[in-house]
């Protein structure tokens, strides 16, 4: 390589060490060097507790990492090896030897110290979960720390056909929000009709049964915002319920264009006169390309007309009395 060369690729690389914040480093017969790193992101999967009760949070990471650029160091070499380290390269962004601590605050005790998971690559999404104790006293959100330390790869060389891969530490942290409820058998969630999907407005219809032997008057339902969820319009009037008496509570939800298609639960608080309950349910994220729930009965009478419609076809294309196929 000619001087002039070089003193260009240093130049590049030292751009591209601006421009992205990452550290350049570079064996001396390296022939390629990835330009990326892992972006750990976490949201809560069921972040609804009930205080002075034992449970799981599910929390689901994952690795939205993407490769930048891959720079040829204009070093001339063996080909299978040159290839091999293109190859070995674009795993900068992998990242590997995950280790999840959920700290715990004066409300909510964690008592899983660590999560580990061997590898976390890019596109990849994994659920952790931790065991934790709200107080009894606790009521409300909360927020808890979460820190995801793991090691990537910031340079790989390839000699003799092995690979050496030069790691480096990273860390990430992020806030995940918990509801904790109080605990309440005055009501109950009867039913749950949900057409909620990736990054898209969809409705939430409760039917809530009121389980007390006299009436409760003023009932109003407020659904609690959190995790992947936003609500619109957070507080239903539901007004007096006999006992055994049912209402209906609707709401809209936006949800986050990267929360991934599983069961989430929710949480809902029923104040009425002299008391109030909290309830917990699960709803389901359909995938971006699935009908939404509460347009699935229009399925079948779709397919139905599809029929009577090819059945209409081919008799008007039948020839009348008497008359022969050509």
């Amino acid at each position: 390589m000619r001087l002039a060369d070089a003193l260009m690729l240093l130049v590049c690389l030292a751009a591209c060490q601006v421009v992205l914040g990452q550290e350049m480093i570079l064996f001396a017969d390296d022939h390629y060097k990835a330009l990326g790193e892992p972006l750990i992101a976490a949201a809560p999967v069921g972040p609804v507790l009930q205080a002075g009760q034992d449970d799981l949070v599910r929390i689901a990471i994952d690795n939205r990492g993407r490769l930048d650029g891959l720079i040829s160091t204009g070093v001339f070499g063996q080909a299978g090896e040159a290839a091999l380290e293109r190859q070995e390269e674009v795993k900068a962004i992998d990242a590997l030897n995950l280790v999840a601590s959920l700290k715990s605050i004066p409300e909510v005790e964690v008592l899983t110290p660590e999560v580990n998971l061997s590898q976390l690559s890019s596109g990849e999404a994994a659920t952790i979960q931790f065991a934790v104790r709200p107080s009894p006293s606790a009521r409300g959100s909360y927020d808890l720390p979460l820190e995801v330390r793991y090691e990537r790869q910031i340079d790989v060389k390839v000699s003799a056909g092995l690979v050496y891969p030069l790691l480096l530490p990273g860390r990430s942290t992020q806030t995940i929000t918990l509801e904790v409820m109080p605990l309440g058998k005055s009501m109950r969630a009867e039913r749950v009709r949900s057409s909620l999907r990736p990054g898209a407005n969809g409705s939430l219809d409760l039917v809530i049964r009121n389980l007390l032997p006299s009436t409760v008057r003023n009932c109003s339902a407020t659904l609690a915002s959190g995790g992947p969820f936003l609500v619109g319009q957070s507080r239903a009037t539901l007004g007096d319920l006999r006992p055994g008496q049912v209402a209906l509570a609707s709401f809209q939800i936006q949800t986050d264009r990267g929360v991934a298609p599983v069961e989430y639960q929710m949480a809902c608080t029923i104040d009425y006169d002299g008391g109030s309950a909290a309830l917990t349910f699960p709803v389901t994220v359909g995938s971006s390309g699935s009908l939404p729930a509460n347009l699935g009965w229009l399925a079948v009478p779709a397919v139905a007309l599809a029929a009577i419609a090819l059945l209409v076809r081919r008799r008007r294309s039948r020839p009348a009395f008497g008359g022969r196929y050509r």
